[in-house]
């Protein structure tokens, strides 16, 4: 089993601590060795089972003649891996895992962004490949720590004894595959994640000292009882030890009982495995076998030199890469490690020999770098003496199949040889490299590899032809067949598939690049979609100069060609175009500015894409089947490791409670080698979820944009019955369109979705999908649009008491229709005030009561609620449940009701924001709202009462829903108040008004605080000025009013004064339209109100109102505004003008860039669309030009604003 080599400590607790049983603690002395004989039931000779630790630590390597006897005198040594198979088995299983996760993840929406087209330099990466050991290596290898690497072997205990094995000529193996061990892991930290009843980690150290020395102490003497006693104080989790400790030993004694019926093992497994009732030393007792310790006295250093000094022959076979661009032998199967946009590798471990063979392909790019020859060996040779480690020994100028390149031989400073092959050739460097302890690579062994190699000059078959992907989707005409490349992220993290040709004859190099992007909520129109492609690539680095960008069409479709001048002198010209999801960029770089690229442009034609037949493809976790040649290529054994995670995840969410939101699951089924992409979606809805309002239900699911245009709409059957709708969604301007797939089968929803051109029928992958998804299994009742009240109520009075619990918990989110009247009572008559969810049990009961608005029965429901609130008198919050029961049934009578009882008995609340939340029912409803007054305004005589209650008031006077007369009792109090808010407010303003003076930044501040407190004062004037007239006193307090210095306050009276036709005295318009701040605001409000003509026109000009809204946004923070400049541009169809800003702030004296617009004239009046404005947070930049700052922000601006380009400059 294989785990990453930190320290002794935390291997140590990983598989003693930890993972030990408890059994055998209380029997000291049963497992007093670390090598045990194996003999009985008849087996001609003894085997032998040895206690490890998966760690190169000198302590460990406490070795006798015994043990090496032991493995001298066997046919065959396993320790629990093959060693063989697992080097293969972790890539695979990374690769499936990757893959199951990327099938198994949310899909996002795919944006095309600034890093898309900007692949670049390629240096890093060739350093990180001369000067970098592969992880893997010491994971397979060494497992070496540099802070103690004087105190270790060459390798670790495990791989050791394999060595030993197979230096000796013996047969070997493993006690279990990679896979099982790496599923029993995965699952047993699963489990202990949902076990409650786990010990905290380190604990352990914490309570019992230094375990580490003492785990140390006991291996170094054989103790495995002592071991297993430090286990018991500190096992993390039984289920844990269950599963990743007492289930593996079963395995390891299986494999054992096997292997030793024909010939005779040394089978080497952690110590952690052997002791307790559970351990492998009483598993293969129980079969039968007699097993006896054996004691290891003395450390026998003869025999582990002469080990030391063997080599395994080894057998090499020719090997061919992916693409069959070159090919080697080497003596084992040589894994892909790493594969991205820059680089990818190719890895072999010689676990016998502790050595390894590695092959890097270093992508140099050549539109981004060129290709040139002698360029790249300089660059590679200037490289070498700081990249290599320790010292070059020799260095050597070759050539092979005609690339040239270099060997080198190195010896690194721990005195270990190492051998390289370095090749450049167009497109990508080839590195060959070779590795061992010691003087390995002297040998035989490095010299058969490295003349093996071979560059397959085939694959460059000289003069242009046609070239078309094995699997379709385009066809175009190449200097020779080109190197492709695929890489899972790219430079902006998404699938980059890539077509390089280089031209030796003109020096030209070719390429295509494609990218496929998906989006399930909007479509893009078409053009855009090539703007955001041409400025990504413009913002690569390796851009000198913008040439020339022509946007125009070809064969029907638009088309971007750009001419550009790079680095090292190069032209680059480059056509970007669209077909359905995919984008592509053809691509020529030539050192002639007037070479003519046309004919390779129109050389490309898109083909249909090519897939093998479907297979039915049945994904068992989110249930449904579907015929697909594209599907996740996952191991049955790695699917059930990564489906027991979600299925034990789900069942611990699930618990006793009910979840009242889906299950949401997610199915990405995406080629590869095309890019095409169906994702599916599932929603498994809870027991008592029913759909109330279909359209709004189907639309969430189906329609995210509305503004998208309903192509297709039809109602499918699956299975004999109408199941599922079937649309297609356009938006003008664009090629492309949104196909999705909805299916429901009782409580489940499967959602399909993929984006395909407008003009091709679909490949035959989408097609198939299509046509075939279904669900797996039965069709289940009862449907998402069937009432589930009965169901509820069966379960809520189930025998079952987890059952009943469930549907408690769920009571919040059942509906029980408007005719739940008689449920209802029925569950209230039968709750027990005994129960601990007694009071939450009728509260909700009583909410829902709220609902039950069907004409019929809403009397009764009325009647009922007024019985349970008389009935609950000394229950404040069934009283208060009740009530607002009585005001969600929206019905004349229950407003009546809830009134009167109000009026009874006002509630009390412990918040004060529950008052105002409690009338708030009414907002929607003013006109049942108008029933409770006159009568609730006598509520308003308590304080916590007043503001809710005339703030509603106020709203039914707008509306004209009450009479100004309704609350003429009332005038004079609201007047009382009112004065008292003014005084208030005058206060605050002499507050501020000293602040400013004795300390402006605070006097500033206080000033801000005066404009956001008095929002009461408003309802007071509302309610008022009916009265203006009538009341001597009135006329008097609105003028205070305006010439208070709330702005805000001035502002709302003279309008409500305009409103009623009142004078409003010129001088006020004119300072509040020359107000920094509430300029730009005033004039909003007069034009809305139809009085703009009252606004200064001093202070109507675009510039000046401009400059308003930006200080009014910036609010008293801000110190400086300048304007820089004003452009009149169109944006999306309209025309105006945008102006820019610096500014700065009080607390940040560096200038930052701003700007606002669109503002336009329209009928002799200013407006903003507000669709171009920007504050930055970022300083202006002292080495770039304004003009220019200033046209990259408004290009920034107007692209993040489009939907596909949100995330064109901050997605990272």
């Amino acid at each position: 089993m294989r785990f990453p080599a930190r320290s002794l400590y935390l291997v140590a607790v990983l598989f003693f601590v930890l993972y030990a049983p408890r059994s055998a603690a209380q029997r000291p002395g049963r497992y007093p060795s670390l090598l045990w004989e194996i003999t009985g039931k008849g087996l001609q000779r003894p085997s032998y089972l040895f206690g490890t630790m998966h760690i190169s630590n000198k302590m460990v390597f406490n070795l006798s003649d015994s043990f090496y006897a032991a493995i001298k005198n066997v046919d065959a040594v396993a320790i629990e891996l093959d060693p063989e198979y697992w080097q293969q088995d972790i890539p695979r299983l990374n690769r499936q895992g990757e893959a199951y996760r990327y099938y198994a993840s949310t899909y996002f929406t795919d944006y095309l962004t600034e890093k898309a087209y900007t692949e670049g330099d390629y240096v890093p990466q060739l350093r990180d490949v001369l000067r970098t050991e592969p992880e893997l290596n010491d994971a397979l290898l060494y497992r070496s720590e540099s802070s103690i690497d004087n105190f270790q072997e060459d390798t670790y205990l495990d791989l050791y004894i394999y060595q030993t094995g197979k230096k000796l000529g013996k047969q070997t193996t493993g006690v279990e595959t990679f896979i099982e061990a790496q599923r029993m892991m995965v699952e047993a930290y699963v489990d202990m994640a949902n076990d409650e009843t786990r010990n905290q980690a380190g604990d352990a150290q914490g309570r019992y000292g230094d375990v580490g020395q003492r785990i140390q102490d006991a291996y170094r003497r054989g103790d495995l009882d002592l071991l297993d006693s430090l286990s018991t104080l500190t096992e993390p989790s039984r289920l844990f030890t269950r599963k990743f400790l007492y289930d593996r030993n079963g395995t390891q004694a299986r494999a054992i009982d096997s292997i030793i019926r024909t010939r005779s093992l040394f089978a080497g497994v952690g110590a952690a495995h052997l002791p307790g009732k559970e351990g492998v030393i009483e598993l293969l007792r129980a079969k039968g076998y007699t097993l006896r310790p054996v004691y290891m006295q003395d450390r026998s250093a003869v025999q582990k030199e002469y080990i030391d000094s063997l080599t395994v022959p080894v057998r090499f076979r020719r090997q061919y890469a992916a693409d069959s661009f070159f090919s080697v032998s080497a003596p084992g199967q040589l894994n892909v490690t790493d594969d991205n946009s820059m680089f990818s590798k190719l890895h072999y471990a010689d676990m016998g020999n502790g050595s390894y063979y590695l092959i890097s392909r270093v992508k140099t790019n050549i539109l981004f770098n060129g290709y040139r020859e002698q360029e790249q060996l300089h660059l590679i040779d200037s490289l070498l003496y700081e990249n290599i480690p320790g010292r070059i020994i020799s260095r050597e100028a070759i050539v092979r199949d005609g690339y040239k390149g270099f060997d080198i031989l190195n010896r690194t400073r721990k005195g270990d040889m190492q051998r390289y092959r370095i090749l450049v050739t167009p497109g990508e460097l080839l590195v060959f490299k070779m590795g061992g302890k010691g003087a390995y690579v002297y040998g035989a062994e490095a010299d058969t590899f490295f003349n093996s190699i071979r560059i397959q000059e085939g694959v460059q078959k000289p003069g242009w032809q046609l070239f078309q992907p094995a699997t379709g989707g385009f066809e175009l005409r190449m200097p020779g067949k080109p190197r492709a490349y695929y890489a899972l992220r790219g430079s902006d993290n998404l699938p980059v598939w890539k077509y390089e040709a280089y031209d030796p004859e003109q020096g030209n190099s070719y390429v295509l690049f494609k990218k496929s992007l998906y989006s399930f909520d909007f479509i893009e129109a078409d053009t855009f979609g090539l703007v955001l492609a041409g400025e990504s690539f413009c913002s690569a680095d390796f851009v000198v100069q913008k040439i020339a960008r022509t946007l125009k069409s070809y064969k029907g479709r638009p088309v971007l060609d750009l001419v550009l001048k790079v680095k090292g002198g190069d032209y680059v010209k480059a056509r970007f175009l669209l077909q359905g999801p995919d984008y592509y960029m053809l691509a020529v770089r030539t050192a002639d500015r007037d070479f003519d690229a046309t004919p390779f442009f129109n050389a490309f034609t898109v083909v249909p894409y090519r897939y093998a037949p479907a297979t039915t493809y049945t994904d068992t976790s989110l249930d449904f089947v579907v015929q697909t040649p594209v599907y996740p290529q996952v191991d049955p054994e790695v699917r059930d490791m990564l489906t027991y995670v979600k299925k034990k995840d789900r069942n611990a969410k699930a618990g006793a409670t009910y979840r009242a939101l889906p299950e949401h699951g997610h199915a990405n089924l995406i080629s590869e080698v095309t890019g095409e992409a169906v994702v599916i979606n599932t929603f498994r809805y809870p027991k008592y979820f029913q759909v109330n309002d279909t359209l709004q239900f189907l639309n969430n699911l189906l329609y995210p944009d509305s503004s998208l245009v309903l192509a297709r709409r039809e109602y499918i059957t699956r299975a004999g019955s109408r199941s599922g709708i079937l649309v297609q969604l356009r938006d003008t301007g664009s090629s492309r369109s949104i196909r999705k797939l909805l299916l429901m089968q009782g409580q489940q929803v499967l959602v399909a979705a993929t984006v395909t051109d407008t003009a091709a029928p679909g490949s035959d992958f989408v097609r198939s999908v299509f046509a075939s998804l279904r669900f797996n299994g039965v069709p289940a009742a009862p449907a998402l649009y069937d009432h589930k009240r009965d169901i509820f109520l069966e379960d809520y009075y189930s025998a079952d008491s987890l059952t009943r619990k469930i549907a408690r918990s769920a009571l919040p989110s059942v509906s029980f229709g408007a005719k739940g009247l008689p449920e209802i009572r029925k569950a209230l008559a039968a709750l027990n005030r005994a129960d601990k969810d007694y009071y939450d049990l009728k509260a909700n009961l009583i909410a829902k009561l709220g609902f039950c608005n069907d004409t019929a029965i809403v009397a009764g429901v009325t009647g009922f609620l007024k019985d349970l609130y008389e009935a609950t008198a000394d229950t404040a919050v069934f009283q208060n449940e009740a009530l607002a029961a009585l005001a969600n049934l929206k019905q004349e009578k229950a407003t009546l009701l809830f009134r009167d009882l109000v009026l009874q008995d006002p509630p009390a609340f412990e918040d004060t924001e529950e008052y105002s939340d409690f009338l708030s029912v009414y907002n929607d409803s003013l006109k049942l709202a108008a029933l409770l007054y006159p009568g609730l305004l006598n509520l308003s005589m308590i304080e916590a009462y007043k503001d809710p209650v005339r703030r509603l008031l106020s709203d039914l006077l707008d509306s004209n829903y009450v009479s100004a007369g309704v609350y003429e009792d009332y005038v004079g109090n609201i007047y009382f108040d009112a004065k008292l808010a003014l005084k208030k407010l005058q206060r605050s303003a002499g507050i501020a008004a000293r602040a400013m003076e004795s300390n402006e930044e605070a006097g500033r501040e206080g000033y801000t605080d005066i404009d956001t407190t008095n929002n009461s004062l408003y309802y007071y004037e509302a309610l008022l000025m009916p009265y203006y007239d009538k009341n001597p006193n009135l006329p008097s307090f609105f003028d205070k009013l305006l010439q208070t210095p709330d702005r805000q306050v001035r502002l709302n009276t003279a309008m409500l004064m305009l409103r009623y036709g009142k004078p409003v005295p010129d001088s006020i318009w004119q300072v509040l339209g020359s107000d920094a701040q509430y300029g730009a605001y005033l004039y909003s409000r007069l034009q809305r109100s139809g009085h703009a003509a009252l606004f200064p026109p001093r202070y109507g000009s675009q510039e000046l109102l401009s400059a308003s809204m930006m200080k009014a946004y910036m609010g008293g923070s801000l110190d400086s505004l300048a304007l820089l400049m004003q452009q009149e541009l169109s944006y999306k169809g309209e025309r105006g003008k945008v102006y820019f800003y610096k500014y700065r702030t009080q607390k940040d004296g560096e200038w930052k860039l701003a700007m606002n617009g669109l503002l336009q004239h329209k009928d002799r009046r200013v407006q903003n669309n507000g669709s171009l404005f920007m504050v930055s947070e970022k300083p202006l930049l002292t080495d770039v030009p304004l003009q220019e700052q200033m046209e990259r922000q408004i290009k920034r601006l107007m692209i993040s604003s489009e939907d596909s380009g949100r995330a064109f400059y901050n997605r990272e």
